[in-house]
């Protein structure tokens, strides 16, 4: 899992573990939410750069095999052009169409299997240039994950 801190991205830790020193909000939340929900943070454009143990489960993809991958890998192919084209918007205009609210998706799997998903989306690095990219979190449908 590369950690991304202070809108720059750490590949150290791509494998899964953690490097010293302190990860910025995104990488904390994302951690935090890891064990249960499938956190993968994309780049403004489009190219994974973190990919969680839940990811991996989900989706069915390694780390490895997904990071540096266009999130085009786990858009099924009728989706594509729609999904493309709203992503470059909503990075051109730092604005969420359903304003980071959930939104039921489907996903395509390493095996083809298509999973339908809620993904929750919220943007990383903001700053008056624009955003560094987008964080989703992605949960089977009528999954509930557990608190401790």
């Amino acid at each position: 899992m590369a950690l991304v801190e202070d809108g720059e991205v750490d590949n150290s830790a791509q494998q899964g573990g953690l490097t010293s020193g302190s990860a910025s909000w995104v990488s904390r939340r994302a951690l935090a939410a890891g064990r249960d929900d499938a956190v993968v943070v994309v780049d403004s454009s489009g190219m994974i750069i973190s990919w969680n143990p839940a990811a991996e489960k989900l989706l069915g993809y390694p780390a490895d095999a997904a990071v540096g991958q266009s999130l085009a890998l786990i858009i099924p192919p009728k989706h594509q052009l729609r999904h493309s084209t709203g992503f470059h918007k909503a990075i051109g205009a730092a604005r969420l169409a359903k304003g980071g609210r959930p939104a039921r998706v489907t996903a395509s799997t390493a095996d083809g299997r298509l999973v339908p998903l809620t993904m929750t989306l919220g943007f990383w690095g903001e700053s008056a240039q624009g955003v560094s990219g987008v964080v989703a979190v992605l949960r089977r449908v009528g999954y509930s994950a557990s608190f401790v």
